[in-house]
């Protein structure tokens, strides 16, 4: 299994939370694995992220974006250098009037399999 730069996980991060608040969906897409592209549909997104901008605002960018393994505990250890496998981007979502937390699970061909926006506070995760 090759390794790659977690920088590329990072910037996907950052790339596919700009691309939703645009409405990108070309670009969305693009970055989905295709088995998960059915249920992570432009409808199904766009219903979550209008909950955050209703929470909280427009979006104002990504801030402490890091990567980290898979952790129902909501871990935020990074790491850094290369990595083998699967990965998850981590990220505050700032807004005008509020934060959440980004979690974007990748494959280990850097292909989105899992979308999940929870609170800054939130303790636990589905990965």
């Amino acid at each position: 299994m090759p390794t790659r730069p977690t920088t590329t996980i990072t910037a996907n991060t950052e790339r596919l939370f700009r691309l939703i608040n645009n409405s990108e969906w070309e670009g969305v897409t693009g970055l989905l694995h295709p088995d998960v592209r059915s249920e992570l549909t432009p409808t199904v997104i766009l219903e979550a992220w209008a909950k955050c901008i209703g929470d909280y605002g427009s979006f104002i960018e990504c801030r402490n974006t890091l990567v980290t393994t898979a952790s129902r505990t909501n871990g935020t250890e990074p790491l850094s250098g290369n990595i083998v496998g699967s990965a998850v981007g981590v990220t505050t979502l700032q807004f005008e009037a509020g934060e959440f937390l980004g979690r974007i699970s990748f494959d280990s061909d850097d292909r989105i399999d899992g979308i999940f926006v929870l609170p800054t506070d939130a303790t636990e995760s589905v990965f």
